[in-house]
């Protein structure tokens, strides 16, 4: 190294944090003070926030409990990710992480997501309960499961449906979220089926430790009484979304929805409180595709050609429900097939919505609910050599894959990436799949961390993996 410069360290500062991630790792390398200035807790806890500022995406702890080598890690990951494998010359790859020792109730779970931070993957089904799995401990944990079978007091009749959701809060200094499971048992008197939500609180067990255990308990029980519908109560789908007061339902039924809202803080600690819900909402579509609060009590309903945006208000006297209050619809021409996870910023939330070609339409909902939605497609296209594709969404980028229906081996995996502000030109990276003769799937994806877990069928049995794009 040369020998240190003659700038005051605070000038010296001031340039580093200008700096984008490469060059701020080939600077360091000239002279000891830029290293010891890129080392300091300050210098990338002022990077985290700012690429917070830019993505909406959110540390699980307060700053303060991370060191400055973890700051960098968290920093680099997401950096390399969103923008630096678009941009260099190398290419792109697939690393395989320890994954072997899964649980085996993971087999029988339908639907993965992994958490945002990519760390923890969550796994549901009526048969494999609830699993969480800390995927970056070695070897992979699981902090917590649950098993609806288990509920006391329940037998297989009582147990006829499930749904699962969940809600993480980002206002605690450690990660903290809510789960919620569904279940319902037929009347004995009349028509119909009670609905019981038992809603749990999930948090470390130490606030000062971002590897200690997690823990659960009890945080809220309500029932809520539906009718049956024609012959088959089970013709009626069920989605949910839920925050810290609000739990939220809605019925798909044969051309329409009926959406139905709980105030839950009465029945916080306590068991089978009967809850009076809203006045039910009707919405002229059975296809919904996504529930979500992205802010607060606002809430958006995506379905198969358009999307609504509500505020769920309090009522005038406590006695009364909730009021559900749209704010904005926006009908589109064309038909939606996915929906990215919501980014949230102090000022608004942004989604990406991708249509039957796969083609993403970006949508930025201000939290000023005077201020209209601001939607834009996509500009460009790509000529994909393959015609039929999945898709697993990301605001910024989307992965896609070959797909017809069944389970096909994968010879490659498309990485695209569009403007956001629909300028510029569309990016576009494949990567070679690993196991190109072995019938596989991707599903479940973290566009924070670039990382996916697939599913290898081998015969009558499958095994999981996992992966990180580097």
């Amino acid at each position: 190294m040369i020998s240190p410069t003659p700038f005051p360290p605070e000038i010296v500062l001031h340039i580093l944090l200008e700096l984008d991630l490469s060059n701020i790792l080939a600077t360091r390398l000239t002279c000891k003070q830029f290293h010891g200035a890129t080392k300091t807790h300050h210098f990338w806890l002022t990077h985290a926030r700012r690429l917070q500022a830019k993505t909406g995406y959110v540390l699980p702890y307060t700053g303060s409990f991370y060191t400055a080598e973890e700051l960098e890690q968290w920093v680099s990951r997401r950096q390399q990710i969103l923008d630096n494998i678009w941009s260099r010359s190398s290419p792109v790859r697939m690393e395989i992480r320890s994954f072997e020792s899964y649980p085996e109730a993971l087999k029988h779970s339908d639907f993965y997501e992994f958490l945002p931070g990519g760390r923890f993957l969550l796994s549901y089904g009526r048969i494999s309960g609830l699993l969480l799995i800390d995927v970056e401990s070695t070897p992979p944990s699981l902090p917590f499961s649950f098993d609806p079978w288990s509920i006391p007091g329940q037998d297989d009749t009582d147990l006829h449906f499930f749904t699962y959701s969940y809600w993480t809060d980002y206002s605690t200094r450690c990660i903290s979220f809510l789960f919620a499971v569904t279940h319902s048992r037929a009347t004995t008197h009349s028509r119909g089926r009670i609905l019981k939500t038992r809603i749990f609180s999930l948090i470390s067990e130490d606030t000062s430790n971002p590897s200690a255990k997690l823990i659960s308990r009890p945080h809220a029980t309500f029932t809520d009484k539906v009718a049956e519908h024609g012959h088959n109560w089970e013709l009626g789908v069920w989605i949910s979304a839920f925050n810290n007061r609000y739990f939220v339902k809605v019925e798909c039924l044969f051309s329409i929805s009926q959406m139905t809202v709980l105030d839950y803080s009465t029945a916080i600690e306590k068991h089978d409180f009967p809850e009076k819900g809203s006045r039910p909402l009707l919405i002229n579509s059975n296809s919904i595709k996504a529930l979500k609060f992205i802010h607060d009590s606002i809430l958006i309903l995506v379905h198969s050609i358009g999307l609504r945006i509500y505020e769920i208000t309090e009522p005038a006297a406590i006695e009364h429900p909730p009021i559900i209050q749209e704010l904005h619809a926006l009908d589109l021409d064309y038909a939606l097939d996915h929906i990215s996870p919501a980014r949230w910023f102090p000022a608004f939330s942004r989604i990406t919505l991708y249509d039957l070609n796969n083609l993403p339409h970006f949508l930025k909902i201000p939290h000023d609910k005077s201020t209209p939605s601001i939607r834009r497609a996509a500009t460009g296209s790509l000529d994909l050599r393959w015609k039929n594709l999945g898709l697993q969404p990301g605001c910024f980028w989307s992965l896609l894959y070959t797909h017809d229906g069944t389970p096909e081996a994968l010879h490659a995996l498309d990485l695209v990436k569009y403007p956001w502000d629909g300028t510029g030109l569309v990016r576009h990276l494949q990567v070679g799949a690993r196991e190109k003769n072995t019938m596989s799937a991707v599903v479940a994806f973290s566009e924070e961390v670039g990382r996916l877990l697939m599913i290898f069928w081998h015969g009558n049995s499958h095994t999981f993996k996992i992966f990180d794009i580097v």
